[in-house]
């Protein structure tokens, strides 16, 4: 099943727009990953309603879009230093490329901290559209919290207030019928 183009599809019939912001590279914290990765602000767009919240994206992500911003035909520098620590040859750094290729990946970053439809250096659809629960969430914290396993009532009141908030916000933009095609994008 190709589901970026499930995904997509979704967006189509129910005339969704989705747009993303580069924030930062950190830590996602929200719910006690502290591995860094880059995070964006995402923006679901329908009709006159919107709903915007913050997407930690995944890591392998990073590492394509590092590996496009730093791929160059005549000069990969990461194949080149690899091959040289390996004990090959005819490595040379030229510090002038480097600084240029940080340079290109400074300014590529600061143009992703503008609202912009997804590309192929932002998450895709499938990305953000999989991780929503369109499910309604329990309203009593300690069945949450049992169904979910938490053992620390602070963790678990996070994250149960942020699953019903985001069910809030859904449920703005989607009827169940909706709700239901959503949850259904695997």
């Amino acid at each position: 099943m190709d589901y970026e183009k499930q995904a997509k599809d979704f967006c189509k019939k129910y005339n969704v727009k989705i747009q993303a912001r580069y924030i930062k590279y950190a830590p996602y914290n929200n719910f006690g990953d502290d591995t860094p990765r880059d995070i964006w602000q995402i923006k679901l767009s329908r009709q006159n309603r919107e709903y915007i919240f913050t997407f930690g994206d995944s890591i392998a992500n990073r590492e394509k879009l590092i590996a496009r911003l730093f791929h160059d035909k005549n000069t990969n520098y990461i194949e080149r230093a690899i091959e040289a620590t390996n004990g090959g040859k005819n490595f040379a750094i030229d510090y002038s490329d480097i600084r240029q290729g940080l340079l290109k990946y400074k300014k590529h970053i600061d143009a992703l901290k503008n609202w912009q439809d997804l590309n192929d250096d932002t998450p895709s659809h499938y990305d953000i559209l999989a991780c929503l629960n369109g499910y309604e969430p329990s309203q009593d914290i300690d069945d949450f919290a049992q169904e979910f396993g938490y053992d620390k009532p602070s963790q678990a009141i996070k994250v149960f207030k942020a699953v019903q908030d985001e069910y809030t916000n859904l449920k703005i933009l989607f009827n169940n019928k909706e709700l239901d095609a959503l949850n259904n994008i695997q």
